[in-house]
């Protein structure tokens, strides 16, 4: 099943006095492992090589278990990257699900266009925010996928 990275849930009486905490897998920090990044010029290099062999599905099958996680009416013809952002990410240690690790990345998002109806696509998951198509972790040049969290 899906596990919550991290999750703080507090809940407060009418007076303002907190009456619940919860903490659920709260991060840890190990300062021994501090890692440098990739330049952009290594990340676009990359995106390039791996963006046409990075299979999209359509909507109606890109879905986590019975839940369908995103909802367009089509896929488009013609991606369009339109930023580039270097950033982190909780992502997933591939050998212990319930790990997770502060990652920096390289996230190419933009759209899907269609040329026949002129609409773009450019939701991501649940409906949360732009959709990164391509994720490159920018320790060590390797794709992150962002639906599994590694």
């Amino acid at each position: 099943g899906y596990i919550i990275p991290e999750q703080v849930i507090m809940e407060y009486d009418a007076g303002g006095n907190l009456v619940f905490f919860r903490w659920i897998n709260p991060l840890s920090i190990d300062e021994s492992n501090v890692a440098s990044s990739i330049s952009f010029d290594d990340a676009y290099g990359i995106f390039r090589e791996n963006i046409n062999f990075y299979k999209w599905m359509p909507p109606e099958e890109f879905a986590l278990g019975d839940i369908n996680i995103v909802e367009a009416p089509y896929v488009g013809d013609t991606l369009v990257i339109d930023e580039i952002r270097l950033s982190l990410m909780q992502a997933r240690d591939k050998d212990n699900l319930d790990q997770f690790t502060i990652t920096p990345v390289w996230d190419f998002i933009g759209y899907l266009h269609n040329s026949e109806t002129g609409e773009r696509w450019e939701r991501g998951p649940y409906g949360l925010g732009r959709l990164s198509f391509l994720t490159v972790n920018a320790v060590d040049g390797s794709i992150i996928d962002r639906y599994i969290g590694y």
